[in-house]
C-alpha cells in the first residue's frame, strides 16, 4: 500500500483534515513530491491522535469512501524525528545547554520528537517537543528531556542522513532509513554528569534508541492527554530547579573530567566513521561499476540477438536454395568508384587548357606540376604510369577528379594474387552464377562498356607484392592494345556456357579491356617484394616522386596542401582526337632529335617510347632539353636497369652521370630483376 507524507491542514468538530505533499517510495528511499492539483487533496482523518495539531507532520495510507468517493486516512504512522540545531546558543559546553534551555521558539511547528544538535559531533535524544503557546509567527515549544527517564541519549548522527523537503524550507528531519545511531555516553539529569552506562538499564535505553527507526514505520495511537503531557513537563520543570540549587562544589572538577571523557569517545566516533566513509565509497564504487558491466550486458545480448536473427534468416534462405525452392540471383554491386551526381563537373575539350587545368590542381595540392605532364603524357600515349612515393594515389586521384569526374577505382594487390580472373572474379559452378571479385573491378567494366563516352581510372597498388608475369602482364596485353585499337588478345574469364544468360556479367567471359578505361599502377617498398620482369618496362614509364622537381619554384613543395577537389571530365572523342593530332603533327625531323640512349629495346617498347616523347614535346612546348631528360629518368632509366644495360646508359649520357648514380640508389632495389 502507499504511503503519503502530509500535513495538518485544520481541525474541525474530532476530525482532521490533511494535505498529502509527497508520496514515498521505500524501495528507493526517496520523496515524489505530488503534482499541485493532488497535493491540495483534502484527506480526511477520523479520530485522530491529540497530537494531531494543527502544521503537524504525519505519514499515512489513504484509502476512498465507497459511498461518498471521498479520500479518508486509513492507517497512520508517527511522524519523523526532527533535528534542531541548538549549536547557536551561547553557553560553556553543551551539558549548560540541556541544564538551562527547556523552551525553545521556532517559526513553524515542530515535530513531537527531536534530535538535539548540541555540540559538532554530539546530538542529544529523542526528546518530546510540547507546544506550550501558538502565535501568528511564533511556536513556543517546551522541551522534554525526562522522556524516557533521567538519563539523556547522546548520540552521533550522520549528517548525509539528514533530509530537507522543499515545502518546508528551513526545516531538517532524520531520515527515515536511517540505521540506528551510534551511542557516545548518556547524561545523568539528576547530575548533570556524563556516565558510560547505567547499570540494569542501559539496556532499555539502547533498546529504545535501537527501535527509533521501526518506530517511524510502525502504527501509533498515542493515547496521552494534552493534561497529562503539561503535568510532565512541570516535573521536568521542578526537578531541574531543585538540582540547580544542590549544585555540588566540585562542579568544574567533574566538567572537566566529564569533557576529556567525551573528547576521548569522539576520537573513537571518528575513526570509526573514516573507517565507514571510505567502505561507504568503496560500495558506491561497486555499484557503478555493476551498472556500467550491466548496460555493456544488454549492448551485448542485443547484438547477439540480432546475429542470431540474422544468421536463422541466411540460414532459411539456404535451406530453400538447396531444396531448389529459391533460385538465388545475381546484381551487381555498388561500385566504389562512383560519384556523386549532385556535383558539378564541366567538360573540357581544349587540350592546351586540360593541361593547364592539371598543372594548376597539381599547384594548388602541393605537388610540382611537371608530375602532371608527365602523368598526362604517359596516359595520353597509352602507356601505363607507374609511381613511387607515398603521395602516388592522392596525386592519381587528383588527376581522376579532373579527366574522369572522380570515378576511379583503388585496388590493393595481394601476395595471393596468381591469375588475372583473381582480380575479377570467379565462377560458382553449383549455381551458374559469376561471383564478382571484392575490389568492384568487374562492376567498372560493365558500366564502361555501357558508358562509352565516359573515362574512368584503376589503380592497382604494389604490384610487386605477387608475381607480375603471371597475374598481370596478360591485363596490361589488352590494357595497350585497346589504347593503340588494334585488339589482337582478349582475356578469357570463364566460358559462357558455366554462366546462366541472364547472369548481369555474363558478358564479361571475355575480357577486352575497354578503351575508355586507364590504367595506373603503384610500386610497393618492401622486403617481400618481386621486382617487374623487363618485359613490363616495355609498358610502363616510372614516375618517382623524389626526383619530379619544379624547376621553377621549388618553394611551393613547401606550402600547406590545401584539400579542395575539382572536378571536370574529358569525353573519350575529345581524347582521340588530341592523341591522334600530336601524332600526326609529330614530325620525323622533330623525333631525330630525341637522344633515345642506345640502348637496346623491343619495338613495342620504341613504339611506345615514341608515342610518349611526342606528347612530351607538345606539352613541354618543344623544349627538346626537357624532353630528351625527362625521357631519360622515366623511361629509359628503368629499362637499362631491368636489362642491365646501366653502363651503356651512362656512356651515352655523360651529362647526367651523376643524376643516373644518385637515382641508382633509390630505385635500383625496385626495378632491378636480380638486386
Amino acid at each position: 500500500m502507499t504511503l503519503y507524507l502530509g500535513i495538518v491542514t485544520r481541525i474541525d468538530k474530532g476530525l482532521a483534515y490533511l494535505n498529502p505533499k509527497y508520496k514515498i517510495d521505500n524501495d528507493k528511499q526517496e520523496f515524489i513530491a505530488l503534482a499541485p492539483n493532488l497535493s491540495q487533496e483534502l484527506v480526511i482523518w477520523k479520530n485522530p491522535p491529540v497530537e494531531a495539531i494543527k502544521d503537524t507532520l504525519w505519514t499515512f495510507n489513504i484509502d476512498t469512501d465507497a459511498e461518498t468517493k471521498l479520500f479518508y486516512v486509513l492507517t497512520y504512522h508517527q511522524p519523523f524525528i526532527e533535528i534542531i540545531n541548538f549549536q547557536g546558543y551561547n553557553r560553556g559546553s553543551f551539558i549548560d545547554i540541556v541544564k538551562e534551555v527547556k523552551e525553545i521558539i521556532l517559526p513553524s511547528s515542530a515535530c513531537q520528537q527531536a534530535y538535539l544538535w548540541l555540540d559538532q559531533n554530539i546530538w542529544a535524544g529523542p526528546v518530546n517537543m510540547t507546544l506550550e503557546k501558538q502565535g501568528a509567527r511564533h511556536h513556543y515549544y517546551c522541551i522534554d528531556y525526562i522522556a524516557n527517564g533521567f538519563y539523556l541519549p547522546l548520540v552521533s548522527l550522520l549528517e548525509e542522513r539528514f533530509i530537507t523537503l522543499n515545502l518546508f524550507p528551513g526545516r531538517k528531519f532524520l531520515s527515515p532509513w536511517t540505521p540506528s545511531p551510534a551511542f557516545i555516553g548518556y547524561i545523568d539529569l539528576t547530575t548533570y554528569n556524563l556516565i558510560d552506562k547505567i547499570p540494569e538499564k542501559i539496556p532499555e535505553l539502547e533498546s529504545q534508541h535501537t527501535n527509533i527507526s521501526a518506530i517511524q514505520g510502525q502504527r501509533q495511537n498515542i493515547k496521552i492527554t494534552a493534561d497529562t503531557k503539561r503535568t510532565t513537563t512541570m516535573k521536568s520543570k521542578n526537578l531541574a530547579r531543585t538540582h540547580e540549587q544542590n549544585k555540588p562544589d566540585t562542579e568544574k572538577e567533574t566538567l572537566d573530567s566529564n569533557i576529556k571523557y567525551l573528547q576521548t569517545k569522539i576520537e573513537t566516533f571518528s575513526t570509526n566513521l573514516e573507517q565507514y566513509q571510505r567502505e561507504h565509497k568503496q560500495l558506491n564504487d561497486m555499484k557503478d561499476a555493476i551498472a556500467q558491466h550491466q548496460i555493456i550486458l544488454k549492448q551485448l545480448q542485443q547484438e547477439i540477438k540480432e546475429a542470431r536473427e540474422a544468421h536463422q534468416k541466411e540460414l532459411a534462405t539456404l535451406h530453400e536454395i538447396i531444396k531448389g525452392t529459391v533460385h538465388q540471383q545475381n546484381k551487381p554491386g555498388k561500385s566504389l568508384w562512383a560519384y556523386n551526381p549532385k556535383e558539378t563537373a564541366k567538360t573540357i575539350i581544349v587540350h592546351q587548357k586540360f593541361h593547364m587545368e592539371i598543372r594548376k590542381a597539381f599547384t594548388k595540392q602541393g605537388f610540382a606540376p611537371n608530375i602532371a605532364t608527365i602523368l598526362h603524357s604517359s596516359f595520353l600515349a597509352g602507356v601505363v604510369p607507374t609511381l613511387v612515393g607515398e603521395d602516388a594515389f592522392s596525386i592519381l586521384q587528383i588527376y581522376a577528379d579532373l579527366a574522369a569526374r572522380g570515378r576511379s577505382l583503388w585496388i590493393p594487390i595481394s601476395p595471393t594474387q596468381i591469375l588475372p580472373t583473381d582480380l575479377i572474379g570467379t565462377v560458382d559452378i553449383a549455381h551458374h552464377i559469376f561471383v564478382p571479385h571484392q575490389s568492384g573491378l568487374a562492376d567498372l567494366l560493365l558500366d564502361a562498356q555501357e558508358h562509352t563516352d565516359n573515362l574512368y581510372l584503376v589503380v592497382l597498388e604494389g604490384i610487386n607484392k605477387a608475381a607480375i608475369d603471371t597475374y598481370l602482364m596478360p591485363l596490361l596485353t589488352c590494357y595497350i592494345e585497346s589504347a593503340a585499337e588494334t585488339q589482337i588478345h582478349s582475356l578469357h574469364i570463364f566460358h559462357p556456357a558455366t554462366v546462366n544468360d541472364s547472369d548481369p556479367y555474363n558478358t564479361l567471359h571475355t575480357l577486352h579491356w575497354p578503351k575508355n578505361v586507364l590504367l595506373a599502377t603503384t610500386l610497393a617498398d618492401g622486403v617481400s617484394v618481386f621486382p617487374p620482369p623487363p618485359s613490363f618496362w616495355d609498358y610502363s614509364m616510372l614516375i618517382n616522386m623524389d626526383i619530379v622537381k619544379d624547376d621553377h619554384n621549388e618553394q611551393r613543395l613547401m606550402q600547406p596542401r590545401k584539400e579542395e577537389k575539382m572536378h571536370s571530365m574529358v569525353s573519350v572523342g575529345d581524347w582521340t582526337r588530341w592523341n591522334n593530332e600530336i601524332q600526326q603533327n609529330t614530325s620525323v625531323e622533330d623525333l631525330e632529335e630525341i637522344d633515345w640512349g642506345t640502348i637496346n629495346t623491343s619495338r613495342l617498347s620504341h613504339k611506345l617510347t615514341q608515342q610518349f616523347s611526342s606528347v612530351l614535346l607538345k606539352l613541354n612546348s618543344r623544349d627538346i632539353d626537357v624532353t630528351n631528360e625527362q625521357i631519360l629518368f622515366h623511361s629509359l632509366l628503368p629499362k637499362a636497369i631491368a636489362t642491365d644495360q646501366i653502363r651503356t646508359l651512362l656512356m651515352a649520357h655523360k651529362d647526367y652521370q651523376k643524376e643516373i648514380k644518385q637515382q641508382l640508389t633509390k630505385i635500383r632495389h625496385l626495378v632491378e630483376q636480380f638486386s
